[in-house]
């Protein structure tokens, strides 16, 4: 019953993790599409928009032009300015442009004809000019004698009582919409990269190591006769040093075959970087498996250390990675278990004969281990009587 709670509760949170990550998507990615493109409509010309009596303030418009851009004054913006602009009709409008875009349009000016090698257009919406604007506009009215000779009063003839502000996306804008779109993109990763697999998982009863029945047949494959499996958990191997002197063997490739007419052989294997293993015990060995292929460190010795060194014989050919896989509790010298961060275990264990071991028992166990909790309870509650 235990195990169904418990395998239900975790679907139901990592379903409700999965709806949280493609709601955070949506909003993220959502707000940029609505942001530039909810209020966009189809632009009118200028030009028709007037002859038809449709100019309104907020009206999206567009013109083209084919004379460079006069400059009037600053804008409030910053990186935008008010220019006079005659558009292909040889009516003079104020426009409000940024000055990447005026940039671009002087790009096309021809320093010999002192024309532009092409017409442009800019589009926008209409604003109305307020009375700083529309002073700003006559004082500096000289300034488009190049265009026509704008009588004295004649403002509302050539500018009417609008000017166009061009649409533009300011750089700040554009981090912040990119910044936007990735955190978006990132939670689609998540839901779908990872939860949505996990679930799938879940449903189908595959935990990958995290799962019980996995570690079992790990371990069991090192169990001596006689000997059963008590519990087991998966933990984390932070340092491991094997010492094991064999009788009457010799190495061939990555076995150790039994030879009659050899003489001892001392094995040492070594690995000092974090890897999963699964932890278990029975009534009289600590047993370890790794949960993956991982590379050591091996040294084998012809002559060695007689100190502290039990020789052991084989009967059969030995993997050498199956070496350092089962060990007497009696063996045990010292072992030391110490609390870390996040409810884990420390777990360093020193045998007779110099083998060491540094474990780290997790607080929990995933999903696909729901005896977790009970069995380290059991491992470090025999490891400890191993240390008395």
């Amino acid at each position: 019953m235990k195990e169904k709670e418990i395998l239900s509760k975790a679907k139901k949170n990592r379903a409700a993790l999965l709806l949280i990550c493609i709601a955070i998507a949506c909003v993220c990615i959502g707000s940029v599409f609505f942001i530039r493109f909810s209020h966009n409509e189809e632009p009118l010309r200028l030009s028709e928009a007037a002859a038809g009596g449709q100019e309104r303030e907020g009206l999206a418009v567009k013109l083209d032009g084919d004379t460079l851009p006069v400059f009037m004054a600053p804008e409030t913006e910053k990186d935008r300015q008010f220019y006079y602009v005659k558009d292909v009709n040889n009516h003079i409008y104020i426009v409000s442009i940024t000055n990447e875009t005026f940039k671009r349009i002087v790009e096309t000016l021809n320093a010999e004809t002192g024309e532009l090698d092409a017409p442009y257009e800019l589009s926008g919406i209409l604003c109305a000019i307020d009375q700083p604007t529309a002073d700003l506009a006559l004082s500096n009215s000289y300034k488009i004698s190049v265009y026509t000779n704008m009588a004295p009063g004649g403002y509302s003839q050539h500018f009417d009582n609008y000017y166009i502000k061009e649409n533009s996306v300011s750089g700040r804008s554009v981090t912040v919409y990119t910044i936007l779109v990735l955190t978006g993109v990132f939670f689609l990763i998540i839901a779908f990269g990872y939860l949505l697999p996990a679930m799938i998982r879940l449903n189908k009863g595959e935990y990958g190591i995290l799962d019980e029945e996995n570690m079992r047949r790990a371990l069991e494959k090192y169990l001596p006769a006689g000997e059963s499996l008590t519990a087991g958990i998966h933990g984390i191997g932070i340092q491991t040093e094997i010492r094991q002197v064999f009788g009457k063997c010799i190495l061939l490739d990555d076995m150790l075959i039994p030879n009659q007419s050899a003489g001892a052989l001392e094995v040492r294997k070594c690995k000092y970087s974090s890897h999963d293993v699964y932890i278990g015990i029975s009534q009289h060995y600590l047993l370890l498996s790794e949960c993956g292929t991982y590379k050591h460190l091996y040294e084998f010795n012809d002559v060695y250390d007689q100190e502290g060194a039990a020789v052991e014989s084989i009967g059969e050919p030995v993997p050498i990675q199956d070496i350092g896989c089962c060990f007497p509790l009696a063996e045990i010298e010292k072992c030391d278990i110490k609390r870390t961060g996040m409810g884990a275990l420390s777990c360093s264990i020193t045998m007779k004969n110099g083998c060491f071991l540094k474990l780290m028992l997790p607080g929990t166990g995933g999903h696909g281990m729901p005896h977790h909790e009970d069995y380290r309870k059991a491992l470090v509650a025999q490891l400890s009587v191993c240390n008395t």
